[in-house]
């Protein structure tokens, strides 16, 4: 049996605390239980997508929050929303 984390609409840049609360949350289930992966329902990139391959800041930005210890190696699956 896979175990595995689902989180949606979390590229909002405005909403840092959020982020940074979810993934708190995903570190600490992380340290007591096994994990496979982390899937993605879209809406990665707040709030146009991102303008082009050159402008990456925000998605680094973003990712930083998932570098969390007991999360940070987990493979992750991304899907792309609407503001993507």
């Amino acid at each position: 049996m896979k175990r595995f984390f689902i989180v949606g609409d979390f590229g909002d840049l405005t909403a840092r605390e959020d982020l940074d609360q979810v993934t708190d949350a995903m570190n600490k289930l992380a340290s007591k239980n096994k994990y496979d992966f982390i899937a993605t329902v879209g809406d990665n990139v707040y709030e146009n997508g991102i303008e082009s391959m050159d402008k990456l800041d925000d998605v680094k930005d973003i990712m930083t929050y998932f570098k969390k210890p007991n999360i940070k190696k987990m493979p992750m699956f991304l899907t792309l929303g609407n503001h993507d």
